[in-house]
């Protein structure tokens, strides 16, 4: 009887510790690798895409109902690859159809989108940041603005 149990505990050892190594390998094993962002499209054509669209609807929604801005229509440049707080985003602005000092600054990546609307009326600034950004974001956004400003 004493040997059968040894057996039995035996095996158990075995069963356990294969189990604890298993999930020790699992849990360890590197995450798969996301595609890198799409640099160099337009946020157009971004937005468009899963997980984006759902990114960018629910940034939009965050303030006042822009069609431009839920639609990321207007004049703009490819999107670029930049690096906030140690996080990638894609990057650019684009301005409302043929009011351009209307202007629509965002970040967008996998996790989130934020965006800093600045609409300039007859020498008034009035701004806006959409979807909660964080201090680095949003410094980030004013200071895309701020170089945008200075070019004009």
């Amino acid at each position: 009887m004493n040997t059968l149990w040894s057996r039995v505990d035996a095996r158990f050892s075995a069963v356990l510790l294969g189990g604890l190594l298993a999930g020790t390998v699992l849990l360890s094993a590197p995450a798969a690798a996301q595609p890198p962002l799409p640099a160099g499209e337009y946020v157009f054509d971004v937005v468009q895409k899963p997980p984006f669209k759902a990114l960018w609807r629910k940034m939009a929604a965050s303030g006042p109902k822009l069609r431009w801005v839920t639609e990321a229509s207007g004049p703009t440049s490819p999107t670029r690859l930049v690096r906030i707080d140690g996080q990638d985003y894609l990057a650019e602005s684009f301005c409302q159809p043929h009011n351009c000092p209307n202007t629509f600054f965002f970040v967008i990546n996998r996790q989130a989108a934020y965006g800093y609307h600045v609409d300039m009326n007859n020498d008034h600034v009035k701004t806006r940041f959409y979807g909660r950004p964080p201090q680095a974001v949003k410094q980030f956004l004013q200071q895309e603005y701020q170089q945008s400003f200075s070019r004009q």
